[in-house]
Formats: C-alpha cells, sequence, structure tokens
C-alpha cells in the first residue's frame, strides 16, 4: 500500500492482498507515511499524536501521508488515545488548556479562560474556581491576576473594579477590615487620615467635636463640656460670675474669698471688687456677678472707709460738706460774745458781741445786762466797770 493507505485484512483471502485497490486511506484521526516499503507498516494507520486531530475520514489519501497532516489542537482544546484524534474536543467549563494539549486543567488563579488563557486586568481578580475574571468588590482591591484583597482598617473602597484602597479622611475611621465606608469619629474623639481606631481628647482643657481630624483647646474666658475629663466634646463661654481658664469654669466667690466678681461673659480672670474709700459707704455689697456700689456721705456724717453706715458726728462737732472723713468741732463762743446761732450736724455755732451795757463770760446764750451801778460803755464786754461816786458838795449832772 502506498502511503496514506493500509490494509487489515488478516490474510483471510488472496483476493483482498492481489491489487493496491485493496488498500484503503486511512480513517479521521490516522495516518501513514511509509511509501510502500514495508508491509508491516500498511497493516494499519497511525495514531496521531495527542493534541493533534485529523479529520479527514478516508476521503484523500494525500492528507494522510505524513504526522505534519495531524493539525495540533488549538487553546481550550485537547486530544488524546481515550478522546480520539479525529477532532480536537473542547475543555469542560471551568477548565483550559494550552496549544497541542493532550489533557485539561482548572483554570490558574489570576487568569481568564474564558477564551485564551489571559491575566486578569487590574480591578479582576480570579481564583481558579471560575472560568473568566470577577470585577473587584466594593472594600477590596485588585490589583490584578489572583490580587483579591480586603481593604485594611483605616481605609475603605466605595466602588467596585478597583485596584487600590482609599485611606480614611481626616475626622473619620474604620476599625473593621473590607468596609465600603469610614465613620465620622464620635464626639469627644479625634480621627487623623487613615485612622483605625479613635483617639480621646486627652485633657479637660481640650475639646472634640463629632467629625475631629485634630484636638481643640479651650480659648481663655471658655470652658469645656460633654463627656469625661479626658473625652469632653465643645466649649462654652464663661458666665457671669465665673472665671474660664484651661477649659475649667470656677466660680469668683472662691477666689480670696471676698471682694472678687465677674459682671460680663468670656473672662478669664475675675475682676477686684472696688473699695468704698473715707467719706463713702458700701450701698449695695459686691456679689460674684456685681461690683461694690459706693455711696458718699451725707452732710453731718462722715466715713474712714469700707463702712456700710456713714457715722453721724459726735455732740460738739459738725461736717456741713459730703463725702466727709472726719467731723469739724463746733467754734466756742468766748467771754464778750453770745451763742446767736446754736450748731447742728452739719453747721457751725454763730456768735455774737455783747453789746454796750451788757457782757458775757463766754458759752451762753444770751449777754448779761450790767447791775445798778455799774457799766460798760464797750461792746464785746467780758464785764461791767463799777460807776463814779459822787463827793460831797456836787451831785449827779
Amino acid at each position: 500500500c502506498g502511503a496514506g493507505r493500509y490494509n487489515d485484512n488478516q490474510a483471510a483471502s488472496a483476493d483482498a492482498h492481489d491489487d493496491v485497490s485493496d488498500c484503503s486511506i486511512c480513517t479521521a484521526g490516522r495516518y501513514n507515511p511509509d511509501e510502500a516499503t514495508s508491509a508491516v507498516a500498511h497493516h494499519n494507520c497511525t495514531l496521531c499524536s495527542s493534541g493533534s486531530k485529523l479529520e479527514d475520514d478516508g476521503n484523500d489519501a494525500s492528507m494522510h501521508d505524513a504526522a505534519d497532516d495531524c493539525e495540533s489542537c488549538g487553546p481550550g482544546f485537547y486530544s488524546n488515545e481515550e478522546v480520539g484524534t479525529e477532532k480536537c474536543t473542547q475543555c469542560p467549563e471551568g477548565q483550559v488548556s494550552p496549544a497541542r494539549a493532550s489533557t485539561c486543567s482548572l483554570c490558574p488563579a489570576g487568569y481568564d479562560c474564558s477564551g485564551s488563557t489571559t491575566p486578569c486586568p487590574a480591578g479582576k481578580y480570579s481564583n481558579g474556581e471560575t472560568d473568566g475574571c470577577v470585577a473587584c468588590e466594593e472594600g477590596y482591591m485588585c490589583p490584578g491576576s489572583a490580587d483579591h484583597a480586603e481593604c485594611l482598617p483605616g481605609s475603605y473602597q466605595p466602588q467596585p473594579s478597583k485596584t487600590a484602597c482609599l485611606a480614611c479622611e481626616a475626622g473619620k475611621h474604620q476599625e473593621l477590615p473590607g468596609k465600603d465606608s469610614c465613620v465620622e469619629c464620635p464626639a469627644g474623639f479625634f480621627c487623623p487620615r487613615r485612622a483605625a481606631t479613635t483617639l480621646e481628647c486627652g485633657s479637660i482643657a481640650l475639646f472634640c467635636p463629632a467629625g475631629s481630624s485634630i484636638v481643640e483647646s479651650a480659648a481663655s474666658g471658655y470652658y469645656t463640656t460633654g463627656g469625661t475629663t479626658t473625652t469632653r466634646t465643645a466649649q462654652v463661654i464663661c458666665e457671669k460670675g465665673f472665671t474660664c481658664v484651661g477649659g475649667v469654669k470656677t466660680s469668683c466667690d472662691g477666689l480670696d474669698g471676698l471682694g472678687q466678681f465677674s459682671d460680663e461673659e468670656g473672662l478669664s480672670s475675675c475682676k477686684t471688687a472696688t473699695t468704698c474709700g473715707a467719706g463713702t459707704r458700701i450701698k449695695e455689697a459686691s456679689t460674684s456677678t456685681s461690683d461694690t456700689k459706693c455711696e458718699d456721705c451725707t452732710a453731718g456724717k462722715y466715713s474712714i472707709g469700707d463702712a456700710l453706715e456713714c457715722t453721724g458726728c459726735e455732740a460738739g462737732k459738725y461736717s456741713k460738706a459730703t463725702k466727709a472723713v472726719g467731723c469739724t468741732p463746733v467754734t466756742s463762743c468766748g467771754a464778750g460774745t453770745r451763742i446767736q446761732t446754736e450748731s447742728t450736724s452739719t453747721s457751725d455755732a454763730v456768735c455774737e458781741d455783747c453789746k454796750a451795757g451788757t457782757f458775757s463770760i463766754g458759752g451762753t446764750a444770751e449777754c448779761t445786762e450790767c447791775e445798778v451801778g455799774k457799766y460798760s460803755t464797750t461792746a464785746k464786754a467780758v464785764g461791767c466797770t463799777l460807776a463814779k461816786a459822787c463827793s460831797a458838795g456836787t451831785r449827779i449832772k
């Protein structure tokens, strides 16, 4: 038999071997390259090697006369002695093969095996259990191939098919892996960028509103509120009657005893209350929210300072001016004068000289007339003179 032909008759009849026409063209999947040099080589055709095919089924000997008549199977197909080499068999779903494959295998992780075996592109992944690449889910990142990683705490990814995770923005945090969003930092805590946990504000002098990325110091004249001493949430302006420093509010009543007050909001130190000085009295004592109110002493009274009431002038003294720090002794009407007007607490005594014919030894309301036989010819006399007696032989003119 010539190349591409065979005769498988087992000598049952001589007629089956007496002519070239008794040779048959190789069937599909087989070939015979021998050019009639060996009878042994023609009792059957050789099976195409695994991973190849020969589809012609005994129609054209020229298509069966050489090993290279067997065509290689393409990717995704295979052939072998078990399944035959007449054609290439497609790999089962979920399995792949290279060109000229004798068997199929599962798709390797990180590859798309729906057609040719190609690496998964960025944003997709394959774990080898499917024949295609899958889009990366929210909360994961897929740089490509088999890489499929959860976003770490402190990061997130809100969209599918992404190659990297995003850092949590300042003021937010995420404690768990594989999340598609970050959580706002709660009040009393702060969260820097990429925070995986919350951090306490840390001091009564500091505060952190919700969503804080850094701590804030309480301003002078403000105090902190909310939470605990290490998780303050806000600052509030200091009310009247208090002073606020370092986030702490202290009553002015409790500072240095009396004499401290705060009559406006936002003070970092208390004011010292006014002291009512000499010549005044305390009309209204200071409180934690108000200053002392002073009032001038009225005429006839005096004060040496810091008194609730002014003191009235004692007998024999007076004060005609307001805001007096003391009283003036009353004028004494001496000998030869009389008290014309008595003194009061607000006015001095007024003295008047005694007229001729009268006298005074002082301190009296009226001058005394000279008694009979005595006289006074001048004003302001302190006594009377004995009248002259007419002598014998004279008369009183």
